[in-house]
């Protein structure tokens, strides 16, 4: 395992070193301050050896010959003439740069683009001064820095071939940065093409930063709801201060769409500061994220370095924090190698999230190394911490998707799991839509079927069998019985040991239908059990229609749902009187008088009983459609006479009724109602 991680970090910087040597190679370049673009298609960067004087601005119209070359983009720090020069900082200074250009004959009007160089300049073309930034001067004291990129509009010259040219000079004065000179490329090409990719990178940096925006907001939003997760609150400021950099660097959004909002010294200071702030707030982001896999001394060395770093800045002029924050950038190459190998070590472990993390900031981390060098001169790139942000922004969406998506199908195996021990359909009884809502104290009234069923005789079974074996035997007739109740639109109020009481609150025929369907599925069961030789089961169904109120009772900590009625003391009397008939299923004349088409099921009247507590007797009967074929047979044979019986004998003919019963028990000797009536008449 550890050669595996050792490798796969390998693998990183070996990654890094191929971005890195992916350098852009100029299509034209200068040489001997000539550069020939006769043969360019389209915009093309002025890169290369340019003409150059340190110490002298020499006028555009001049024609003296300057034998110093300079490699632009590029700073005059170790020249030669600014190495012996008296100026005790070799950064500052003064100079003029000359590039000779040939043009391709088609060119007409033609632009010439200027990026920010953090110093000021003037630009002419040929004779004609179509550039300026600042206040170039020979002394420090009159000089005044600008950092604002233009895109100059030129009006290419008559002629073809090598007549077709125009020469580029540049004065540049630098009193204020670590660095003198031009650092960057300019470009030139045709004007509508230069316009046009202004205006797009200009649109890129406004849907960056108001994405950027949106996202930073969502986070903080989420926070706000969320105030454990730490890592939403860092990760919304890394992407505030991402945001802020993308209109303050680069095409200078912010100063584009308002003009002198911020002075040279504010922005570059703003821009440093953002520099030393964004590794602090991404290494507690980081830490918020994995606390257990990276070290706390991580988090805290790149707090204080960005905490020096802010001071530095804060403190010191431009050319000395400048220089400064440039070794700052090296203190977190080194941390961030460490960080890229603790993600190496997260996403092997095989942590949730780790690998596309890990993704994520490999790529911030290469184009951070890009930079840095880029900064340095060592490279010839672009500044690439942009790409790598997105980048990383699109990790922690990815990251945040999936975890949300984890969380919320987490919610939903929970909200199920809780279905399971509290009823979606009880639930919605009292009003609610889950059980977090639930109170202690909501009830509900209403009408409603119940059903109760229990086992007969399961207490002298459970005698004879282990507990292991009666908790088996009791769940393998509740899943049998339970899928019947909520096909026929029921659901399960409670488990009563093997008993069931089941609430039917649409029609009292979806109750019936469930006792007749859970009675076969009984004898399908008994079947099974049969050629298993063990013994069969029997199963009391009652069954009352009535007004109810559902609630929650308990206290504070502790509450369970509950049903408090009369019409459900009388269901579960009928399924203790029906042991008494012999009945698999008796129902109350108040689910009788409720049902559609009473005619539809094998019933008959089995009498009258008394509830406790109630003076009114309650008729009552069974449905025996769930019975064996042949019991069903000869009940229906005998309906019409025992019917008159029990009517006989509830009017007080008992003598009649008595003789009925007699006559009746010798054709069907198997009739428990039959012996019930003859042992009480």
């Amino acid at each position: 395992m550890r050669h595996k991680r050792r490798l796969l970090f390998y693998l990183s910087l070996l990654a890094s070193v191929a971005l890195l040597s992916c350098q852009r190679a100029p299509a034209f370049k200068a040489h001997k301050g000539v550069i020939d673009l006769r043969s360019a298609n389209g915009p093309a960067s002025l890169d290369g050896e340019w003409e150059f004087a340190y110490g002298k601005f020499i006028a555009a119209d001049a024609r003296d010959a300057l034998t110093d070359y300079i490699k632009i983009p590029g700073v005059w720090n170790d020249h030669p003439r600014a190495a012996n020069s008296a100026q005790a900082n070799k950064a500052f200074g003064f100079a003029t740069f000359r590039l000779r250009v040939l043009l391709p004959s088609a060119w007409k009007n033609i632009a010439i683009k200027i990026p920010i160089m953090s110093s000021a300049y003037k630009l002419w073309v040929d004779d004609r001064l179509v550039a300026q930034n600042g206040k170039v001067s020979p002394e420090a004291a009159s000089a005044v820095p600008e950092n604002r990129p233009l895109l100059a509009p030129v009006i290419a010259p008559d002629g073809d071939g090598s007549d077709k040219s125009i020469t580029v000079t540049v004065h540049v004065s630098n009193y204020h940065m670590h660095k003198g000179g031009m650092r960057v490329s300019l470009y030139l090409g045709p004007e509508q093409e230069m316009l046009e990719r202004e205006r797009r990178q200009h649109g890129i940096d406004i849907f960056v930063f108001g994405s950027v925006a949106i996202i930073c907001l969502y986070h903080l939003f989420l926070f706000a709801l969320r105030r454990e997760e730490k890592s939403l609150f860092w990760f919304a400021l890394l992407c505030a201060l991402i945001a802020i950099r993308t209109v303050l660097t680069g095409e200078r959004a912010l100063s584009a769409m308002q003009p002198g909002i911020l002075t040279w010294h504010n922005e570059t200071r703003l821009d440093f500061l953002t520099v030393c702030l964004a590794p602090v707030i991404l290494s507690l982001f980081i830490y918020s994220l994995y606390p257990a896999k990276i070290g706390r001394w991580f988090m805290l060395l790149c707090v204080a370095a960005g905490t020096s770093g802010i001071a530095v800045v804060a403190l010191f002029p431009p050319h000395i924090y400048a220089q400064l924050v440039q070794m700052l950038l090296i203190a977190y190459l080194v941390l961030g190698l460490y960080c890229l190998q603790r993600l190496v070590v997260i996403a092997i472990s095989g942590l949730q999230g780790g690998k596309t993390f890990l993704l994520g900031f490999l790529l911030l981390f290469l184009t951070f190394v890009n930079d840095v060098l880029y900064a340095n001169e060592l490279i010839n790139t672009f500044r690439a911490v942009p790409i790598g942000l997105f980048a990383l922004i699109l990790s922690q969406a990815i990251l945040l998707s999936v975890k949300f998506n984890r969380e919320f199908r987490k919610m939903q195996k929970m909200s199920r799991a809780m279905s399971r021990f509290v009823p979606t359909d009880f639930l919605r009884m009292l009003g609610r839509e889950s059980i977090e809502d639930v109170r202690l104290g909501d009830q509900s009234e209403r009408e409603m079927t119940i059903l109760f069923s229990d086992l007969r005789d399961f207490t002298k079974l459970s005698e004879t069998l282990t507990p292991a074996e009666n908790f088996a035997l009791i769940n393998e007739m509740l899943k049998r019985l339970g899928p019947i109740i909520r096909e026929n639109h029921g659901f399960i109020d409670k488990y009563i040991g093997d008993a069931i009481m089941a609430l039917f609150p649409e029609r009292a025929d979806d109750a019936v239908c469930a006792a007749i369907a859970m009675q076969k599925k009984l004898s399908e069961y008994n079947a099974e059990r049969s050629a298993a030789k063990l013994p069969a089961l029997k199963m009391g169904i009652g069954i009352n229609t009535g007004r109810l109120m559902l609630g929650t009772v308990g206290e504070d900590e502790r509450i369970e749902g509950t049903v408090i009625s009369d019409a459900v003391n009388t269901a579960a009397r009928l399924e203790s009187e029906s042991k008494n008939f012999g009945a698999g299923i008796l129902i109350s004349q108040d689910t009788l008088f409720l049902l559609r088409d009473p005619d539809a099921y094998a019933m008959r009247m089995l009498g009258q009983i008394t509830v406790k507590g109630k003076s009114r007797a309650t008729a009552i009967f069974e449905i025996y459609e769930g019975d064996d074929p042949h019991s069903v047979t000869e009940k229906n044979r005998t309906k019409a006479e025992f019917e008159r019986a029990i009517q006989n004998y509830f009017s007080g003919r008992k003598k009649a009724a008595h003789a009925a019963f007699a006559r009746l028990s010798r054709k069907t000797p198997r009739d428990r109602a039959l012996r019930y009536y003859k042992g009480i008449s």
